[in-house]
């Protein structure tokens, strides 16, 4: 199948921890038509400073009727002091009627927060999910994105939760690794969640 020119690349990102090696990176697709969503595949392509191709990050994803995605990927392979640039592109795009998606809903019971602890050198998120819906979700993915006081994104990162009952509720814990930066960035933060079932 071929690339859908209407599935967007809404934006790409490397985020560079001073004390954590890995290049972090981060991607949001925005499918705007409301009768389709689209299974798809994906690649994050990390260039070095004389714009070598260093390594190509593929996954795969989907993304529902009139809604976006957000998608990160942990590259160890690279330092991200060595990624001068990251491209992301969406290497094929499958139309799913509307209709094969489940109806799913959820909210959080409280607001999704950060906890950080300089001693032990820990950062994450903590929250509680609930299934709204009657449907029984196997798989989602539960994503957080990071902001700084002035509101600007500084990370992304997400976990995996499985077997969501339908009307119950099931906590998380998404890892963020530690940086006194970043910590120091995070104080006077706030974080966003997102909870992306996998069909």
């Amino acid at each position: 199948p071929s690339l859908s020119p209407r599935l967007e690349i809404a934006d790409q990102q490397i985020f560079r921890i001073r004390e954590a090696s890995p290049a972090f990176l981060f991607g949001k697709v925005k499918n705007p038509l409301r009768d389709y969503g689209f299974r798809f595949s994906y690649v994050f392509s990390l260039y070095g400073g004389d714009d070598k191709l260093l390594y190509e990050a593929e996954n795969e994803a989907s993304v529902f009727p009139s809604s976006e995605t957000l998608l990160y990927e942990t590259v160890s392979q690279v330092l991200s002091r060595d990624a001068y640039r990251v491209s992301f592109e969406i290497r094929n795009a499958e139309e799913v009627p509307a209709y094969e998606f489940p109806v799913v809903s959820f909210s959080f019971s409280e607001n999704p927060r950060i906890e950080i602890l300089d001693e032990e050198r820990i950062i994450r998120v903590l929250g509680t999910v609930r299934n709204d819906s009657g449907t029984f979700v196997p798989e989602a993915r539960v994503v957080a994105l990071l902001r700084d006081a002035f509101g600007f994104q500084v990370f992304v990162s997400g976990t995996i939760l499985a077997n969501m009952r339908s009307f119950s509720e099931k906590q998380f814990e998404i890892p963020v690794p530690y940086d006194t930066d970043l910590a120091r960035q995070l104080r006077e933060g706030s974080v966003e969640v997102f909870f992306y079932p996998v069909f």
